[in-house]
């Protein structure tokens, strides 16, 4: 009779602790259920991390100083992106994107880096979408007695973009998610990748 009541008892116990376990994790399933996304929603967004800058050829340019040297390869740089679009469909979003590079200093004077890119996000899975468009990088140098935009020169490039990323949780109006980020461009015979991992906060409205 005791090992019943034992017995009954421990079960009493399972059960109980599994009806708590229930009600903490129902309502945290649910907030993380994605909210439904249809054509015309605003959306918005901001996402920073770290990354690399690696550059492969030679700049050359007559609007440079001979003392200019070449932009630094294999540079672990931060990254700032900011996204603004609508969904022109339930699964797909139109958005500008506009990535800034960290820059770096040498002997010769200051390298940077910023884009300018139209893509497109498709959601192919509840949380998972993938990315790609098309715009400019710019890539910018200032001599070393310079400071803000001072003797800034600036050059274009047509730039390919591409991403992956997925959302860790969403929420009816935030996603917040992480994203692995690439861009590449052409100057002359310079080649100039950027490839990051961000995290990022996504707004609906």
């Amino acid at each position: 009779m005791s090992v019943v009541v034992a017995y009954d008892a421990g079960m009493r116990s399972v059960l109980a602790r599994c009806g708590l376990l229930a009600l903490t994790l129902v309502p945290s399933i649910a907030l993380a259920q994605p909210p439904e996304q249809h054509a015309g929603m605003f959306l918005y967004g901001l996402s920073g991390g770290a990354g690399k800058r690696m550059t492969s050829g030679t700049f050359q340019s007559p609007a440079l100083p001979v003392t200019a040297g070449q932009p630094p390869s294999d540079q672990t740089i931060g990254f700032l992106d900011l996204t603004a679009g609508m969904t022109a469909a339930g699964r797909l979003g139109l958005l500008a994107l506009f990535e800034q590079a960290g820059g770096a200093d040498t002997s010769g004077g200051h390298w940077g880096t910023l884009g300018f890119h139209g893509v497109a996000r498709l959601w192919i899975a509840e949380r998972v979408w993938i990315e790609g468009g098309f715009g400019s990088l710019n890539l910018a140098f200032r001599p070393p007695q310079q400071s803000g935009n001072n003797g800034v020169t600036r050059f274009w490039a047509g730039s390919p973009e591409a991403a992956l990323g997925g959302a860790v949780f969403q929420g009816k109006h935030v996603t917040i998610g992480v994203l692995a980020r690439y861009t590449t461009a052409m100057f002359d015979d310079l080649r100039v990748n950027h490839f990051s991992v961000q995290v990022e906060l996504m707004g609906r409205q």
